[in-house]
């Protein structure tokens, strides 16, 4: 546990070691995580399974104020993941030490989900929907607004193409991308299922870089912080909202 803390980026933060870009951006998602998210009882993390040997996946592990009484966490199984087994959860049901029931579907995120409609509270993917394909992403917004109940809400980051495209002209930042979209595509897509778009946010954001078109990643760790503009962040968060009828 010591070992963990010592490597921890918030060790780091608070006793002046350096900070990468990715610890930037890993450090501005636990904010978003910690004071954007809204409460929910029972969440769908599509793509929420940890690679740090955290059963309960990534989402209570960074930190998700609002404790849920049930987590159900969409992901392939662990040897079919980039990671692999290492750092996989223990078990395919789970519960957390504040008491909330954590369960595993193994499956692809694009797949129909067997749940009822209008069970869950909230729909959360963290930066796994570029990881499909647009026709993909287009049944996976179908889908979680299925699920939901009304006024439950569809919470998502992902990166911004307008900056990835800087850092990497020719190709996708990492080779099983499917998608990266700019803040209008992928709030079309999500109004186009139905859902009205409530709140946004820029994840790093990067101005100087926008306006210049040189990508310069010291940009991450001066701005490593949330901005009210979504299409300025590195990466940008969407909170979308089944309507409460």
């Amino acid at each position: 546990m010591l070992n963990s803390f010592l490597r921890s980026q918030e060790y780091r933060v608070v006793y002046g070691i350096s900070l990468g870009p990715r610890d930037a951006l890993h450090i501005a998602r636990l904010k978003l995580v910690h004071e954007c998210l809204p409460p929910a009882r029972k969440i769908v993390d599509l793509g929420g399974a940890s690679n740090a040997d955290q059963s309960e996946g990534a989402l209570l592990a960074m930190g998700h104020p609002h404790r849920p009484c049930e987590v159900l966490i969409v992901d392939l199984r662990p040897v079919k993941r980039v990671t692999g087994i290492t750092g996989a959860e223990s078990a395919p049901v789970y519960a957390s030490d504040d008491g909330a029931q954590v369960s595993y579907l193994y499956q692809s995120m694009a797949q129909p989900l067997p749940l009822e409609g209008g069970s869950a509270d909230m729909v959360f993917s963290g930066e796994s929907i570029e990881h499909v394909t647009e026709t993909e992403a287009a049944l996976i917004c179908e889908e979680a607004f299925r699920i939901l109940k009304p006024g439950g809400h569809f919470c998502l980051d992902t990166p911004n193409e307008a900056l990835t495209r800087l850092e990497s002209p020719n190709k996708y930042l990492h080779p099983e991308h499917r998608k990266e979209y700019q803040v209008p595509e992928l709030r079309a897509k999500l109004e186009r299922a139905g859902f009205e778009i409530v709140a946004g946010k820029g994840i790093c954001p990067m101005p100087e870089t926008l306006r210049t078109h040189r990508f310069d990643s010291s940009e991450l760790i001066t701005n490593c912080r949330l901005s009210e503009t979504p299409e300025e962040g590195y990466l940008f968060y969407l909170h979308a909202m089944k309507a409460d009828k």
